[in-house]
């Protein structure tokens, strides 16, 4: 009896949650969309399945098993992979690949110099094309059939089962997460091949150091190509030849060259007055001397001296207002606002909202109306005064998404 992708789907949820119950660890594959592999790698991975003709029977059962959750457990490891796979019952499959020969690798390192800079270009797949074809290529970097060697516990006699098949589709989806898996599996160290290519570019660059590139232009070239000699020395156009006077008997050399512009600071002091003049008010001593002397009054002085000595606001008896001295409360959100980390476009925003909404019940279509923004933007501002930032309180009795500042 051929088991439904109904029945596949709820077998598998059941694996998982009696897995999940007895503190096991699944790591299922999940296809989201028609595509199951999306990277260079997984996609590459897949494309070299299918061009073989001995799994060309298998692929389309495993394709729509991986694609409704059949593959519950997926683990790789050095040249091995390891699942569990849903089908009529839970079956184990594992698969074992040859190591990539020395000679092949060698070869690819030399093909990738001056290619491949570090193990980022090489992971993401961004190399060039005529790379890329040559790791896809026979004989490349991708395993053939007879590099792949599998096992399942299913009862199916076929050289390679769909649940099989389900697992390789599986391996190129996980390559997506795990881009370096694809080197574990054909026992690449990812380090050693990313170096060996720079090695290799670094050799070619050394082999052609000593040749002289035919680009660069000899001396003779540069003497018939400007019609001068190397060497001679020419005047710059426009510049005067610049004659140096020697002291003659009628001008004698001064002990000090002439200075041009402002004279020294020394020599304007001494020409100024020995008492500079002085602008704006005269020095209190002055004004004291020229102004009839009072004779002190001993005592307490007149009313009306004591009146004209008092500040032009009456004092104030009492304790002081309450709110003297201390910041209102949209002062206080703005300086709480200012030493925040946000943007400072994000800050004169909060710092609007602080301003323009206090003693108000407010929600998000008071704050769309004073920032000219859209709801979701209106709910973030709101989400960091509240939970963020603490300002403001949702406001009781006004209903869900209604706040004040507190």
């Amino acid at each position: 009896k051929r088991t439904t992708t109904a029945e596949i789907e709820r077998s598998a949820r059941k694996a998982l949650d009696a897995a999940r119950k007895k503190g096991q660890v699944y790591h299922p594959v999940t296809i989201i969309g028609n595509k199951i592999a999306r990277t260079w790698w997984g996609m590459s991975w897949c494309e070299n399945l299918e061009r073989y003709a001995d799994y060309a029977n298998r692929l389309p059962r495993g394709r729509s098993y991986v694609r409704h959750g059949a593959v519950v457990d997926l683990v790789l490891g050095k040249g091995t992979a390891h699942a569990k796979v849903q089908g009529s019952s839970l079956y184990q499959i594992d698969v074992r690949f040859d190591p990539l020969s020395a000679d092949v690798e060698k070869e690819l390192g030399e093909a990738c110099a001056q290619q491949i800079q570090n193990v980022e270009e090489l992971v993401s797949g961004k190399f060039p094309e005529n790379l890329k074809e040559r790791f896809l290529a026979r004989g490349g970097l991708f395993p053939s059939p007879r590099e792949i060697h599998f096992t399942c516990s299913c009862p199916d006699w076929a050289s390679m089962c769909k649940h099989v098949a389900a697992v390789m589709y599986g391996i190129g989806a996980r390559l997506d997460s795990e881009p370096l898996g694809f080197f574990d599996l054909r026992g690449i160290r990812t380090e050693d091949f990313v170096a060996r290519a720079v090695e290799n570019k670094v050799e070619s660059m050394l082999s052609h150091a000593a040749r002289q590139s035919s680009r660069i232009i000899g001396d003779d070239q540069l003497e018939a190509l400007f019609g001068m000699g190397i060497g001679e020395a020419t005047e710059a156009p426009g510049r005067r030849k610049t004659e140096t006077k020697t002291p003659t008997a009628e001008q004698p050399e001064s002990a000090e060259p002439k200075r041009r512009g402002r004279p020294p600071e020394a020599a304007v002091q001494a020409e100024e007055p020995a008492e500079p003049k002085r602008r704006g008010r005269p020095p209190k001593a002055a004004v004291q001397a020229e102004e009839p002397t009072e004779p002190k009054r001993r005592g307490r002085p007149p009313k009306t001296a004591v009146q004209a000595e008092e500040p032009a606001e009456p004092k104030r008896r009492g304790r002081p207002p309450k709110n003297a001295g201390i910041p209102t409360g949209a002062d206080k959100a703005q300086s709480l606002i200012r030493q925040s980390n946000y943007p400072e476009k994000t800050k004169e925003n909060l710092i609007l909202l602080a301003g323009s909404l206090q003693g108000e019940v407010f929600g998000n279509t008071r704050v769309c109306e004073i920032l000219k923004c859209s709801a979701p933007t209106a709910t973030a501002y709101l989400r960091k005064l509240h939970e963020e930032l603490g300002l403001i309180v949702p406001a009781a009795g006004q209903g869900k998404g209604k706040y004040r500042f507190g």
